[in-house]
């Protein structure tokens, strides 16, 4: 299995889980091996970029606290600068149905994004010691 193949499959798993649980935190332990995932292969970071635009419209694909918890995990910027177009472009065509997702999504790349600190602060607090 790829590693894009083994990212997409944990995201159809916190996607599932999340599905049953509605409970926020159980994202933590999907998102920390997709996280470890890509950094184990940075060769492949356009592509894992790439996989978290599309998802960012793709709920039943990826669940938006997967989504969110990854970006805040990376905060690549250009990842960031490729969701403000998106968001921009969803605004001038008044697609409310993905405007509030990429606005989610793009409040997940604060440093100081609350989310970080009341659903999921035992793995970034971990992170940044």
């Amino acid at each position: 299995m790829s590693p894009i193949d083994e990212f997409d499959a944990l995201s159809v798993a916190a996607t599932k889980r999340l599905g049953e649980t509605f409970d926020a935190p159980d994202v933590i332990p999907f998102g920390s091996a997709a996280l470890d995932l890509i950094g184990a292969h940075p060769e492949l970071r356009r592509a894992f970029a790439q996989r978290l635009l599309e998802y960012a419209l793709e709920p039943e694909r990826c669940d938006p606290w997967f989504l969110q918890f990854c970006v805040h995990g990376l905060r690549w910027p250009e990842l960031k600068t490729a969701f403000q177009t998106m968001h921009s472009h969803a605004l001038a065509k008044n697609d409310w149905n993905s405007i509030p997702a990429l606005a989610k999504a793009l409040a997940a790349f604060d440093e100081n994004w609350e989310d970080a600190k009341d659903f999921y602060g035992v793995y970034f607090r971990r992170e940044r010691t």
